[in-house]
């Protein structure tokens, strides 16, 4: 009879797999083949590691989303770990510009609060979180980000100009103030960049109507002989009533310097404003003449030509600007714009006829010329045009071809198709991709094709997305005074006095509709009115209409 040996060892694939230990027939004692057993040890060690290394590859790349991770940054861990977090770091970057690019501003938040410290030196996701600490009403936190940004930038005057272009661009005056009083409180910077940080923080504390600290600051050091200092001057006395001084203050900085293009705007502007239209069109036509390769004279000539209903000098004019400034896609934008805010259609779309000409972008140009058609309340001409927009157009982006179908809905709107209009126009509403501005445009042009209640929700969805968006804000009220609803919107009316340059005109309409019997056993209207007074008192300024 056969006897099984006791050193039997399995079979795997017909081949019998050795044990790494065997007993012995004779005192039947267990025999360890200490060789055998390390390369079983090591193997059973190695194959754990592979797998959990595998594991949290597949998790980190599928489950997490994070498919630029290499097994080898799983691998190499603790020694690759400081690589794997930058990767992964730059990855949330990229993910929430990403999620900000759809509107997802809590997701963008988080991603990029997350991954900014292992990317510092990426500019745009910086200012992209700076701009989310402004919309959330944290300038400090904005200011904060932004100036630990400066440790990452080689050209500091370059990184310190772009913030405060983009900061000014979002008013986030505040943010501006908040890193001006930083920065120049470090000792870090040359005179150069603390003279334009100097500069920004007076523009903020205008725009906000600091005046007592405005003041103070130009009455110390040379801020008050300096250029910034006599301009913003001149501005504080015309929001005080004093125009005529404002317009000699400026006309003698403009002949100083000739070549700063904010001070010949600002004085054009206060020109329009007291109706000398003749003094206007000269310093236009002189501009013109002293900085050709300018478009703001060019404009300003079309402006008076405008205002004085002179349909020759008005062709002369555009023929001129299209002249010069046929390839200069900037330029022709604010043609375009100028028309559609004018209601001109015909000049805007010449504007998208020299676009297509020259080979310059048209997307924005046509979008201003079907806002044209609708300001102009030729709604047939505006439906036909963004029709055949978007029959010619099929390589515009989705979200491009919805603003071109929403004014399209707002023309609808105008003809009378009710249901059409809004149907198209409450689809573009819960679309996520588009801007709060874009949102604002759609309802201004909803308000005046005679729907306010609707144009309300646009607003409403502006300022969801971005509270800072000032001009929605005040559309907004403004619908919600008419239609005497504004109890719904007290907690607006408490963030009007927070936004730029508000009109003390209609703040005080505010009050005296807060403060009739309508709204009279409305509790929450007394901390409203006390906001609106004391911006009132604050603006130490003449009624603006």
């Amino acid at each position: 009879m056969s006897k099984r040996s006791s050193n039997s060892s399995p079979k795997f694939l017909g081949r019998r797999i050795p044990l790494p230990w065997s007993r012995r027939d004779k005192d039947g004692l267990v025999v360890v083949r200490w060789k055998l057993a390390v390369i079983y040890l090591f193997l059973f060690v190695w194959g754990i590691w592979a797998a959990m290394v595998g594991g949290i590859y597949l998790f980190v790349k599928y489950r997490i989303g994070f498919a630029e991770v290499r097994v080898a940054h799983i691998a190499g861990l603790p020694f690759t770990l400081g690589t794997y977090r930058t990767e992964k770091g730059k990855f949330w970057v990229r993910q929430g510009m990403l999620a900000a690019e759809n509107n997802l501003w809590y997701d963008a938040f988080g991603m990029l609060q997350e991954g900014l410290p292992f990317d510092p030196a990426n500019q745009e996701a910086r200012m992209l979180l700076a701009r989310i600490y402004v919309m959330a009403g944290r300038p400090e936190m904005a200011a904060s980000t932004l100036v630990d940004g400066l440790d990452f930038k080689t050209d500091q005057m370059d990184y310190v100009r772009t913030v405060i272009s983009v900061l000014f661009s979002q008013q986030a005056d505040e943010a501006v103030v908040e890193m001006a009083d930083r920065l120049l409180t470090s000792g870090k910077l040359d005179s150069a960049i603390v003279k334009t940080v100097e500069s920004a923080r007076i523009y903020a504390l205008f725009n906000r109507d600091k005046t007592e600290r405005l003041e103070e600051l130009l009455q110390s050091g040379t801020m008050a002989s300096g250029r910034e200092g006599k301009f913003i001057q001149a501005r504080l006395a015309w929001e005080r009533g004093n125009r005529e001084t404002a317009i000699a203050m400026l006309r003698t900085l403009s002949s100083q310097l000739p070549e700063e293009t904010e001070i010949y705007r600002t004085l054009s502007f206060y020109l329009r404003e007291v109706g000398r239209t003749d003094e206007s069109r000269r310093l236009a036509l002189g501009r013109t003449f002293a900085f050709p390769d300018e478009a703001d004279g060019y404009l300003d000539v079309i402006y008076a030509a405008i205002s004085d209903k002179n349909s020759e000098d008005l062709a002369r004019g555009v023929d001129d600007f299209l002249r010069v400034f046929g390839s200069n896609q900037d330029a022709l934008v604010r043609l375009a714009l100028l028309a559609s805010n004018e209601g001109l259609p015909d000049i805007a779309w010449r504007v998208v006829a020299v676009c297509g000409e020259n080979s310059v972008q048209t997307i924005n140009t046509t979008v201003l010329a079907l806002e044209a058609e609708l300001t102009a309340k030729r709604y047939s001409e505006a439906d036909a045009k963004a029709g055949k927009v978007l029959a010619e157009r099929p390589d515009w982006s989705a979200w491009q071809r919805q603003i071109v179908e929403g004014l399209q809905g707002v023309a609808w709107l105008g003809l009378g198709k009710t249901t059409d209009g809004q149907g198209v126009l409450l689809r573009v509403l819960d679309n996520g991709r588009l801007s709060p501005s874009t949102f604002a445009s759609l309802a201004k042009q909803i308000r005046r094709a005679g729907d306010p209640a609707l144009a309300a929700r646009f607003y409403r969805r502006a300022l969801s997305i971005d509270a800072s968006q000032g001009g929605a804000l005040v559309d907004l009220l403004e619908i919600e005074l008419e239609a005497g609803t504004l109890e719904q919107s007290l907690d607006l009316v408490e963030k009007l006095p927070d936004v730029r340059k508000p009109s003390p005109v209609f703040m005080r309409r505010l009050i005296d509709q807060l403060e009739s019997d309508r709204y009279l056993y409305v509790p929450a209207r007394v901390s409203a009115i006390d906001k609106l007074q004391r911006r009132l008192v604050q603006m130490r300024a003449v009624p603006r209409s």
